[in-house]
């Protein structure tokens, strides 16, 4: 399973809102809903934030076992 916390918690630090996501990375606030639920997202949303906050994926993500 994609975990995305970290995007959140990194959010949180950096003091950066949902909506700065949504005008910037033109995310919606469907897609960042569901990465509070940990559901899948394409990967193009990724790339999308990646490039907005200057992160790797890996920085923004975690991959869980079931």
């Amino acid at each position: 399973m994609i975990c995305y916390y970290k995007l959140f918690d990194y959010m949180l630090r950096n003091n950066i809102s949902r909506k700065y996501i949504i005008e910037n990375a033109h995310v919606s606030n469907a897609t960042l809903s569901k990465m509070r639920k940990n559901l899948n997202v394409e990967m193009s949303v990724i790339d999308k934030l990646c490039a907005l906050l200057d992160v790797q994926p890996g920085d923004i993500l975690e991959f869980k076992r079931d």
